[in-house]
C-alpha cells in the first residue's frame, strides 16, 4: 500500500501490512495509522498499523 501526498502526488511511504488482512484498511481515529481486520483462528481482530513505519500489532 502507498501513502501519497494529495498536493504533489508523490509517494511518501510504502506500507507493508499483514498478509492475513481482510477487508479495507481505514485511517485510525487519531490519524496516525491505519486499522484493518486480521483473521486468526477463525476470529477477526482489528490490527493497527502506524504510518510512521513502526510494526503493526
Amino acid at each position: 500500500m502507498s501513502l501519497v501526498s494529495v498536493d504533489s502526488g508523490q509517494v511518501l511511504r510504502m506500507i507493508e501490512y499483514d498478509p492475513r488482512h481482510r477487508g479495507q484498511p481505514r485511517f485510525s481515529p487519531d490519524g496516525k495509522g491505519i486499522v484493518y481486520p486480521v483473521r486468526e483462528k477463525r476470529v477477526d481482530n482489528l490490527w493497527p498499523q502506524p504510518l510512521d513505519g513502526g510494526p503493526g500489532r
